[in-house]
């Protein structure tokens, strides 16, 4: 009885990663700090020197800010989990950290020029504030998440 044949073809195996620390994956570090960027501005202060002193950012926009925060950084970790995909996960990640500083921009202009709020009795005032340190991370997160992302692009 003859000797089956083997096949040059390797057995499926696992998928192999290199260390997320190595020169290689410095696309995805950059873009995982830009997330992580955005979660820890979540929990800084949003707004300074309100023209109203109650006045301020409501939890739940926090919490969603956070969430977002958390959405990136599982974007660009999934760069790194999953190699073959990495491509469909920078582009998403340009998109959606493009829109996110779209976003915290718009909010920080709204902000410098002022928001009319009614006082009762008809009359209204505006509330202008500057941007905080958070709001500041946070715009700085999503530009570093889209440098992050642009890198893996260019890279593969």
């Amino acid at each position: 009885m003859p000797a089956p044949e083997q096949s040059s073809i390797p057995a499926p195996g696992p998928v192999q990663r290199s260390s997320l620390f190595t020169p290689e994956n410095r696309h995805v570090l950059v873009a995982l700090c830009g997330g992580v960027a955005v979660f820890l501005g979540s929990r800084m202060p949003f707004i300074a020197d309100p023209s109203n002193p109650f006045y301020e950012v409501s939890s739940g926009a926090l919490t969603v800010s956070l969430l977002f925060g958390l959405l990136l950084a599982g974007m660009a970790g999934a760069m790194w989990w999953q190699p073959a995909a990495a491509r469909g996960y920078a582009v998403a990640l340009i998109a959606l950290g493009a829109l996110g500083a779209v976003g915290y921009l718009l909010f920080a202009a709204t902000g410098a020029a002022g928001v009319e709020e009614e006082v009762g009795f008809g009359a209204t005032t505006t509330i202008t504030f500057s941007p905080g340190f958070g709001l500041l991370v946070s715009i700085a997160g999503c530009v570093v998440a889209v440098v992050g992302a642009i890198m893996a692009l260019r890279r593969r």
